[in-house]
């Protein structure tokens, strides 16, 4: 496997912690770093894909003997380290070149851009308005949960034009506002959408899901016309796909899946939650995937991708894992929970795999941050993490 990466927090032995990105088999950005090309010669400011065709300076232009398109050769494990301070309770989200993570334990939201070397981080006015744990990404857009007049208000943020657009509760309301950055029942975004549970008895057109669409270069509220449940409780999480036009709605161990692009359609559903039902992890979903954890009978969850066209469930290889999973650019992620070596702390190993294939690669073991001790935390180990659309980083 290469190109392969993740976002994540990496636990430094406490609180603030330093926004780092963690890359599997591919150039660290802005170095002379090659791990496909021969020489890699190329100015140090330059940013080459992974040494693939279109590596730039940084891998050259056919990723060498033995690179491929993705960067080639076998994984590794590097990290490109800022100084901004995020915390490891807090929300974590990426889009297209924005990376998105909460600043407060309640309330607070901070955003860089990466391609503009961003050291310290932008702020949002009146930050404290929104949940600094409850909020979705996707690409220049983030989408907010509050607002100035009401808590459960959404709020779209423009960070192209650092511009904000509240929406009345009468639209679009939200059902509750988890404080766990880790929890089900999140809003959603991909692609110029947000999917989020709302409270059926508080919007004025009755619709358990709702769609924020920004699509339009203005954003607009609708909902889907079936509602996947008689009550908004009833309804665990929602997650959605832009590209392959799916909104999924998981409502105890069945998944409805609702077409983006015709609201009034009825959802497909499939029962997945097989042997002890799903896990409460939240699940992702891209290009006609979704990961989701399984509950087990004893011991940890199991990591599984759903082919969403059949409903087939596919545990991964060594599935055990803890709460965290991710998805996306065909890549997903789940942090492991086998043995002793997938633990530090709080902390656990990421291990990384390309859709629809279950082997995966795990972090590289005692590659400690600070170069001897567990202290400081090792490079791989977190708690929360996401994959941008690209499914580079």
């Amino acid at each position: 496997m290469a190109g392969v990466a993740l976002l994540a927090t990496v636990n430094m032995g406490g609180c603030p912690l330093s926004l780092a990105a963690l890359l599997f088999g591919g150039a660290l950005v802005g170095s002379n770093t090659n791990t496909g090309g021969d020489t890699g010669t190329g100015d140090s400011s330059d940013v080459g894909d992974t040494g693939g065709d279109t590596g730039g300076d940084t891998g050259g232009d056919t990723g060498g003997d033995t690179g491929d398109d993705n960067g080639g050769g076998t994984a590794t494990l590097n990290v490109v380290k800022t100084s901004i301070s995020v915390r490891h309770d807090a929300g974590l989200q990426c889009g297209d070149d924005l990376i998105v993570f909460g600043t407060g334990s309640v309330n607070g939201v901070a955003w860089i851009k990466p391609s503009a070397g961003d050291t310290t981080a932008r702020t949002i006015a009146n930050s404290d308005n929104y949940s600094s744990n409850s909020f979705a990404v996707a690409k220049d857009k983030i989408f907010l949960a509050g607002g100035p007049d009401d808590t459960f208000q959404m709020t779209v943020y423009d960070t192209s034009t650092e511009t904000a657009t509240s929406f009345p509760t009468t639209d679009i309301r939200m059902r509750n506002i988890e404080f766990d950055p880790r929890a089900a029942g999140h809003p959603q975004a991909d692609g110029d959408y947000c999917v989020v549970i709302c409270d059926e008895g508080e919007v004025d057109d009755g619709k358990i899901l709702k769609v924020i669409d920004c699509s339009s270069g203005t954003p607009t509220v609708w909902g889907f016309a079936t509602n996947p449940a008689s009550s908004n409780g009833d309804v665990d999480q929602v997650a959605i796909d832009a590209e392959a036009h799916q909104v999924v709605a998981v409502v105890g161990d069945d998944i409805y899946i609702y077409d983006l692009m015709d609201p009034n359609a009825a959802p497909t559903m499939w029962t997945v939650g097989v042997g002890f039902g799903l896990a409460d992890t939240p699940v992702h979903v891209d290009n006609g995937y979704m990961i989701c954890g399984i509950e087990q009978s004893t011991g940890p969850q199991h990591a599984a991708l759903v082919k969403l066209s059949d409903g087939t469930v596919t545990e991964v290889d060594v599935p055990d894992a803890a709460a965290e999973v991710a998805l996306g650019g065909n890549k997903y992620l789940y942090f492991a929970d086998n043995t002793a070596d997938d633990s530090n702390g709080s902390d656990q190993r990421a291990a990384v795999g390309t859709v629809p294939n279950a082997a995966n690669t795990k972090a590289t073991i005692d590659d400690f941050i600070d170069g001897s001790t567990t202290n400081n935390g090792i490079f791989g180990y977190g708690q929360t993490a996401c994959i941008t659309p690209d499914g580079m980083w």
